[in-house]
């Protein structure tokens, strides 16, 4: 009786966040290093502003006025939901299975890496049931996450049932980011795109340069496998075949080709 009613008091403060966090437009990582450099735009251009003595022409005060009121909007936006709210409410998740935390991949020299967590959904529809949203249309946002969902989850099975493995994200503190690092040498993005262009092997090109990653890999919608750069660009199928099979965990552990 008492254990009813735990689960069905954690059932609704888990709808509760849901439900509350469903009112509000939530940042993905492409806005937070929009907003970030916002940020740090502004700050430097109210010092501007206000440095003593220095002679700022009108046109220049305009655009540095702009700056301070783009980076007061960027704020605002970054804090639109209480960061103590936020925490305990993933903690939740935590707590009954619905999330787990993946750890930041701090080893990179060149690149100073960001330290904190990044949270994953068990199961990313049971979030989009909760918040009405029913249909996830390839070349959204929402599909492209769902996507990433089910990469991290079979990821994380592997590493469960094959292990002991390791699993992390990188991200670093200029915007390049990786999705993924099978034991700390193997590199994954992933993109749910027919067609991968430059643009979405920025984060893979600049880990390799740290000269640690063996393997980095695109898991994609294309069709056909090809290679650019010494980066792999693979159907999504293959590359969880290759997982399964061990081959992205087996061979050289250090240095990039």
């Amino acid at each position: 009786m008492a254990k009813d009613r735990v689960e069905r008091d954690e059932e609704d403060l888990v709808r509760l966040y849901l439900s509350d966090i469903g009112q509000y437009t939530l940042l993905t990582k492409d806005d937070e290093v929009r907003l970030a450099k916002q940020i740090e735009a502004g700050k430097a251009a109210a010092t501007e502003l206000d440095g003593a003595g220095k002679v700022v022409s009108a046109t220049g005060k305009r655009e540095l006025r702009r700056l301070v009121n783009e980076r007061e909007d960027a704020a605002r936006a970054w804090d639109q939901v209480p960061r103590a709210t936020v925490q305990e409410y993933f903690q939740i998740l935590r707590d009954t299975l619905i999330g787990v935390d993946l750890p930041a991949w701090k080893q990179s020299i060149k690149r100073k890496p960001i330290a904190t967590s990044k949270f994953y959904f068990f199961d990313v529809g049971v979030a989009h049931h909760l918040q009405q949203r029913r249909h996830l249309a390839p070349g959204t946002p929402e599909y492209g996450e769902a996507f990433e969902a089910f990469f991290h989850h079979e990821l994380r099975t592997y590493c469960d049932y094959a292990g002991p493995h390791s699993l992390h994200y990188w991200r670093s503190t200029s915007g390049f980011e990786v999705d993924f690092i099978l034991d700390d040498h193997v590199a994954i993005e992933v993109k749910a795109k027919p067609i991968v262009g430059d643009q979405d092997l920025r984060g893979l090109r600049a880990i390799r340069e740290e000269g640690t990653i063996s393997k980095a890999i695109v898991a994609s919608l294309e069709p056909v496998p090809r290679r650019v750069d010494g980066i792999e660009i693979l159907p999504w199928e293959t590359v969880l075949e290759r997982l399964w099979s061990g081959d992205l965990t087996t061979g050289p552990g250090r240095g990039a080709n």
